[in-house]
């Protein structure tokens, strides 16, 4: 295989403190690197979690659902050049790496075998939905986002007219809209963004029904008061067939398969699936991959329903 070593531009110096995500197929994860000292380095797993993978999703300005996801052990490729940080021990006020304390910039017992990862997601805007953790894509755990951070609803005082907004919202139909408690499609994490929500039908968001927030929540029993939706599909929007679809991820880069015969939506079993077959699907919905597509068995995103 042929290989390239191309020059830098001298001029063009990364700021101290910046970082990047690395070695992925997709800009919202990869190997951490930080710039110190107009120079790129990588950081060290050790004591590497949540919270620090939080803050670097934070600083990219990169959405979040509880905590961003962090890795260890290279997961995302082995970096080059200065291990900058080590023991990184970030809190939740913190909003850039470099305000996290650790050993002193440099000083580090580390190999690039346990570079650092982190985990986002694509950038959201306040009073967006989607649906979790369903059986089919018109159904699930109602998450909004707010300040590029995903939560989740309480499900006091929820009926079906409040359904009926989220429905709407997502571009489905409102009638027979049904609303769902007590974590019907599971408990989610991180925060729960609203309580009491209270629409007429007419509003276009959740944020222009009524509701409480913040310290006024009084969700007793947090995310195992979880709402769920789930919407009716306009059945005269139907698919092409051969069509295919990436179902049940918080990205739309992956996900199940879902292939459209006959106008109708169904799955794909895992016998003999692999790497090329994954690559036909990401080429075939115009994605890019990185040698092959990444291929998962055991209905790793989730089972799917029907056909």
């Amino acid at each position: 295989d042929v290989g390239v070593r191309c020059q830098v531009d001298s001029s063009n110096t990364c700021t101290y403190g910046d970082v990047r995500l690395v070695g992925s197929s997709n800009q919202y994860e990869g190997r951490v690197e930080v710039c110190i000292n107009d120079t790129w380095g990588t950081v060290c797993d050790d004591s590497w979690g949540s919270v620090d993978a939080t803050v670097i999703c934070k600083q990219l300005e990169y959405a979040y659902t509880g905590y961003g996801k962090y890795y260890t052990n290279a997961y995302f490729g082995a970096g080059s050049g200065t291990i900058w940080f080590d023991n990184v021990a970030c809190t939740s006020s913190n909003t850039k790496l470099v305000q996290c304390s650790s050993n002193p910039i440099g000083e580090e017992d580390c190999s690039h075998s346990e570079d650092a990862g982190v985990g986002c997601e694509a950038p959201c805007d306040n009073g967006q939905l989607r649906l979790a953790d369903g059986y089919i894509p018109n159904e699930g755990r109602v998450e909004i986002c707010m300040s590029n951070v995903w939560g989740t609803v309480c499900d006091d005082y929820f009926t079906s007219v409040d359904a009926q907004v989220v429905c709407k919202k997502l571009g489905y139909l409102t009638t027979d809209a049904l609303a769902f408690s007590s974590a019907h499609f599971g408990s989610g994490t991180g925060d729960i963004f609203l309580d009491n929500v209270g629409c007429s039908g007419t509003e276009s968001s959740l944020l222009d029904c009524s509701y409480v927030s913040g310290n006024s929540i009084s969700c007793t029993y947090g995310h195992n008061e979880d709402v769920g939706v789930r919407c009716q599909v306009d059945s005269s929007n139907t698919c092409t067939y051969g069509d295919v679809r990436l179902v049940g991820s918080s990205n739309q880069y992956e996900g199940r398969v879902e292939v459209c015969i006959n106008d109708t939506w169904g799955t794909v079993c895992d016998d003999s699936w692999g790497s090329v077959d994954a690559t036909v699907i990401c080429i075939q919905l115009g994605y890019a991959y990185t040698g092959y597509g990444k291929y998962y068995t055991n209905a790793y995103f989730g089972a799917g329903s029907g056909t």
